[in-house]
Formats: C-alpha cells, sequence, structure tokens
C-alpha cells in the first residue's frame, strides 16, 4: 500500500515525503507540508487526534532538524551545487553532537576540505579526536562511512570560525 495525501499546495503525495506543517510554516516546497484541513476537520478533538496518529502511522512526520540539516546539504554541499556556509558548518557539528547516529546524513556531501584545498566527501571513515577526560588524553570517537581523516575537532572548528 502507498498511502497518499493531500499537501497545503493542492498536489498529493506519499505521506513519507510529507511533513505535518508547523506553527509559521503551512506550505513549503522543499519539505512539503500536509494541508492542515486533512486532520483538523473532525467534529471533535478525538476525530483530529485520530486523524493526526494515523498520518504519523503511514509516515508524516515534524519537521526536525536532521531533515533540515538534509535539505541544506541537497541545496548547497552536492558537486554540482556547492555553496559553503561556515553557519551550515556549525550546525552540522552541532546536530552529530547532540545525535551521532545522524552522522550518516553526510556520506554523500562535500563537507571536509581536504590538504589540496578541494572539498571532499566522507566514504569509508572518519576519526575525529578530540580532548576528553583527565590529563588531556585523547579519546577517537568515530563517523560511520567515511575515508577522510580529520586531524581533530579543532581543525573542523578552525574552518567554521
Amino acid at each position: 500500500m502507498l498511502p497518499i495525501i493531500r499537501r497545503s499546495d493542492g498536489t498529493y503525495g506519499t505521506a513519507k515525503d510529507s511533513f505535518f506543517p508547523s506553527e509559521d510554516t503551512d506550505h513549503d516546497e522543499v519539505l512539503p507540508r500536509v494541508d492542515r484541513t486533512v486532520y483538523t476537520s473532525g467534529k471533535s478533538k478525538t476525530q483530529q487526534q485520530n486523524a493526526k496518529t494515523f498520518l504519523e502511522e503511514i509516515g508524516v512526520r515534524e519537521v526536525g532538524e536532521s531533515e533540515q540539516v538534509e535539505t541544506l546539504l541537497e541545496q548547497r554541499y552536492t558537486n554540482t551545487n556547492f555553496k559553503l556556509m561556515k553557519q551550515d558548518l556549525k550546525r552540522f557539528i552541532a546536530l552529530v553532537d547532540k545525535d551521532p547516529t545522524k552522522a550518516s546524513l553526510f556520506t554523500s556531501y562535500f563537507i571536509f576540505e581536504l590538504k589540496d584545498g578541494k572539498w571532499g566527501m566522507p566514504k569509508q571513515e572518519v576519526h575525529h579526536e578530540r580532548r576528553r577526560g583527565h590529563r588531556g588524553r585523547r579519546r577517537k570517537e568515530q563517523w560511520p562511512n567515511s575515508a577522510v581523516r580529520v586531524p581533530g575537532r579543532v581543525r573542523v572548528r578552525q574552518i567554521i570560525s
């Protein structure tokens, strides 16, 4: 079964590729929103909540930080469309610091500056080191699916400062 829903712009799309509108955004071309009336037109609060719960069960979700970051990656960090913005890199670091499982979002995008000055994509495994714990010991952390070796977290921060 392929669940199709009405979007805020009057078109129809799959539930898994649609998002709930936020307080300040009912329509978004990049992150298409469900028509709010799809789940608010019930006669009672229970009907409305059941409609929203059903939409969640078939794949509609709230727009979160990872969806917004993925949109930025697609818009600015591909081979055909590369536009480095320092505030994006800060946002990427914050996302992975908050949830390390989101590191896999970056595997197909040009986010690492290489020694030759060009930008590269993570391919196999990235190790980045940062000072942690006592006595200044360094602890290695891994980003999955990346071949680029980042000499240290400080290096990444230097790119964006």
